[in-house]
């Protein structure tokens, strides 16, 4: 059997990473309060102001709808926990953490279009599921 290269992780890679870039080159631009920026820092993007983190963000770009799971532990994160866990401990540990934010270039699955609509059910059932399998 023949050897063949992939090079579909790197083209996802860039494809994250430049998006992450042109977010955060955004966000900077924009900024009018003189807070730190620190990319690739626990999350994406940690925001600070006066040496406090204030807003984590959370930047996706995937080919797929995101979904709750997307955001859940992967082998592939750098700890091995998702964004759920990785920012209930940074709440837990940053008392000026006011904001948690996932961008998204993409379409939403339908579970989080429910929850948007502000559809009762669809929350309750997100914040079970968060609570349940993610603490």
């Amino acid at each position: 059997m023949p050897f063949t290269k992939s090079d579909i992780g790197v083209q996802s890679a860039w494809k994250g990473y430049s998006s992450q870039t042109l977010y955060i080159a955004s966000r900077i631009m924009g900024e009018t309060a003189n807070d730190g920026y620190y990319p690739e820092h626990l999350e994406d993007l940690l925001i600070k102001r006066d040496g406090q983190v204030i807003e984590a963000v959370q930047v996706k770009n995937l080919s797929d709808p995101l979904t709750i799971s997307d955001l859940a532990s992967t082998k592939e994160s750098r700890s091995e926990e998702g964004f759920f866990k990785r920012t209930c401990s940074l709440r837990n540990s940053e008392p000026m953490l006011q904001t948690l934010r996932i961008v998204y270039f993409g379409e939403l699955g339908q579970e989080l279009q429910d929850f948007l609509r502000e559809n009762i059910s669809a929350q309750n059932k997100i914040k079970d599921k968060l609570i349940k399998d993610h603490g």
